[in-house]
């Protein structure tokens, strides 16, 4: 889950997350694990509207456009070896309830589970299936109303060491995501995927990957979906490459070249080239620094100019760990998206989202953490309906035994 979405109720559980996970590996080994979290947010734009924008619920006779809300979940880990083997199965069930604005509320249920199977030293992989459920970035819904979004998968993987440093790898998915009511934007998707990798591993663990990976999908046609749907096919080359510099530098690398192809609307093809860099630096035990530049690519539309959304995203992070069971963090980024045609000057809007966030986290025991964050948002864009700025601050308590 990405908490570029912490601030929404689509992953208000985010904070929990970052608390639920911390003493992850210290349960590693455990067969069986349980995991209890409970946190609260105040939101002070939860639809994340301009200044100017009247309240949000003053129909209803709510005022002001902030709320508090609550985050409760459990879940589970089984973490099984059987000889070479392994079997996981990771469920979560959340709820999540809002003082004033109860159309937010939502329930969502996560699973992952996986068989991480080795049949020789030299042949591994793994099976896996999952679903996660989530809500729609507000600002990117007309009318800023709620659609849920669930995103089920089934993959494979494998890995096959030639020689030397030499591995072989294919995999093959097939996801279907679903919204709970029409979406412009982004339609319903059943998609099949499948890759094939070619990747040498040096002595110093730095790697170089090259991939070749084929989309084969549907979007559903719907009457809200001014761009309707059909079938679409995504051909991409990819070279990634990891290099440890040293035991306190990684920098890693990665660049895509995709082309989509959609058999009955012709406007929504286009092409171009995706990529991260990223710098991983730790100058002491103590302090970890991490820094990145992104772009992305999705088809998107918001008009009958658009037809993708490129997103071009910096990003740098400290940790600095205090104490064996203390640490802050802090983290600043600035996106800019462009709605519009890849490869033609054709725009249909642009945005600059600036964040800052600040936090730190607390394990009092090896099963209790603590996380506290305070976090600052605010986007400039050439749609007036689209500026806004807001303030989150979360306080989760986790406990897993």
């Amino acid at each position: 889950m990405s908490c570029r979405s912490a601030v929404r109720p689509t992953a208000a559980t985010c904070a929990l997350a970052c608390a639920l996970l911390a003493p992850a590996a210290e349960a590693q080994d455990r067969l069986f694990s349980l995991r209890l979290g409970y946190g609260v947010t105040w939101d002070d734009n939860v639809f994340r509207l301009p200044d100017n924008a009247p309240d949000p619920g003053l129909d209803r006779g709510i005022s002001g456009k902030s709320d508090r809300f609550s985050t409760a979940s459990v879940g589970f880990l089984l973490n099984v070896p059987v000889s070479m083997q392994r079997f996981l199965l990771d469920v979560t069930k959340a709820a999540i309830r809002y003082e004033k604005f109860s159309s937010q509320d939502q329930d969502p249920f996560s699973y992952r589970g996986a068989w991480q199977w080795q049949l020789t030293p030299r042949m591994n992989g793994m099976l896996s299936a999952s679903r996660a459920e989530t809500l729609v970035d507000v600002e990117d819904v007309a009318g800023r109303r709620r659609i849920d979004r669930r995103t089920t998968t089934r993959a494979a993987t494998a890995d096959a060491w030639i020689m030397g440093g030499w591995h072989l790898l294919g995999a093959a998915s097939d996801t279907e995501t679903t919204y709970s009511e029409p979406f412009l934007a982004q339609p319903d998707t059943s998609e099949k995927t499948a890759e094939a990798s070619l990747r040498y591993i040096a002595r110093s663990n730095s790697q170089l990957t090259i991939t070749r990976r084929w989309t084969r999908g549907t979007e559903t046609i719907t009457d809200a979906a001014v761009f309707g749907g059909s079938d679409f096919t995504v051909d991409a080359s990819e070279l990634n490459a990891t290099w440890i510099a040293s035991g306190h530098s990684t920098l890693h690398a990665r660049a895509t070249y995709i082309d989509r192809r959609n058999e009955v609307l012709p406007q929504r093809d286009f092409s171009g080239t995706t990529g991260e860099l990223r710098y991983a630096w730790r100058p002491t035990a103590k302090l970890a620094v991490d820094l990145s530049a992104t772009r992305d690519i999705t088809p998107f539309n918001i008009s009958l100019e658009s037809t993708t959304r490129v997103d071009d995203t910096t990003s740098a992070a400290l940790v600095w760990t205090i104490g064996e069971r203390t640490s802050l963090q802090s983290k600043a980024s600035r996106q800019k998206s462009r709605y519009g045609e890849v490869s033609t000057l054709t725009v249909a809007r642009r945005d600059i989202t600036d964040t800052v966030e600040v936090g730190a986290s607390w394990a009092p025991h090896r099963s209790i953490t603590l996380d506290a964050r305070l976090r600052h948002e605010e986007r400039t864009s050439t749609d007036p309906a689209q500026v806004f700025d807001g303030n989150v601050a979360s306080l989760a308590f986790a406990f897993r035994f």
